[in-house]
């Protein structure tokens, strides 16, 4: 598991250069409703898709999310926000378990 986000997320880094040339290029308007589409699609496929194609969509909602974080957002808001987010959610499972 771990191996397979240090690969995703290796791939992002190495691919830096070109993901903020498809952001300029395209511009945070139209980014940001293709990320809302490949979401879309990517809810779709999680709902009855098979694995190659859930593996497909995510691809695309990763290729333009991390165009998103490659420009105007702040990358300790959203560090510190999924961390809330992940204890909020451990703390869930223990409440549910005690």
């Amino acid at each position: 598991m771990k191996n397979n986000l240090i690969k995703i997320f290796s791939n992002i880094l190495e691919n830096t250069d070109k993901l903020r040339t498809i952001y300029n290029s395209r511009g945070s308007e139209t980014q940001n409703k293709k990320l809302a589409e490949e979401s879309a699609e990517l809810i779709k496929e999680l709902l009855k898709g098979t694995q190659n194609s859930i593996e497909e969509e995510l691809s695309d909602v990763f290729v333009v999310a991390s165009q998103l974080l490659l420009t105007e957002l702040k990358a300790d808001t959203i560090v510190a926000t999924m961390n809330e987010k992940i204890d909020r959610e451990l703390l869930r499972i223990k409440n549910e378990n005690d």
